[in-house]
């Protein structure tokens, strides 16, 4: 975990530096002594991130993104260490698509609230325009790297998929027909 930590936070880095550095004068508040800035920063960052990737976000995305999520998972599952580097991506992801609400709040308690609460709003459109804006170069050479593994399925393209709206769909109202007495 300690990795896919620090890669998140390399991704922050690399992408979104005002994102990170809001974080850690957040976590400089909890600074109790003069030089654990440092591993202070690293151990609420730990303590945002962790839990989200730990349960592969579920409880904090809708269903329909979730389910993009997790098919990214499952399509890149035949490739060693790929989820290595894919959980870490879409956890930035989650964070960067939550930007302008995570950066109104005021301490890291607020900011895991904040990313608790809000990454239910995230769309599964906002989550492939940042992949496809960010990463989706390098990650396709990956998947396309082995010959056993098909081409890669982009679901932004064409039809919609057919898990898209199985969580919207009205369940019909089950009636039960009274029996009728016997004479």
């Amino acid at each position: 975990m300690e990795l896919m930590i620090k890669s998140v936070m390399n991704i922050l880095e690399q992408y979104d530096i005002p994102l990170l550095e809001y974080f850690r004068d957040l976590s400089r508040l909890t600074v109790t002594q003069p030089g654990l800035e440092e591993i202070t920063f690293q151990t609420a960052f730990k303590s945002v991130c962790a839990p989200l990737m730990r349960n592969l976000f579920s409880g904090y995305l809708n269903l329909n993104t979730l389910m993009y999520v997790w098919d990214q998972y499952v399509i890149s599952s035949d490739i060693p260490g790929f989820h290595d580097e894919l959980i870490p991506i879409m956890a930035a992801l989650v964070l960067m698509s939550l930007r302008d609400e995570l950066v109104q709040t005021r301490s890291v308690g607020d900011f895991d609230d904040c990313l608790k609460t809000q990454a239910n709003y995230i769309q599964a459109r906002q989550m492939q325009a940042l992949f496809n804006k960010y990463f989706f170069k390098s990650m396709q050479q990956k998947l396309n790297s082995t010959p056993k593994f098909g081409p890669i399925i982009d679901p932004t393209i064409g039809r919609m998929q057919p898990w898209e709206h199985w969580h919207q769909d009205i369940i019909p109202f089950n009636r039960r027909i009274p029996q009728k007495e016997k004479p």
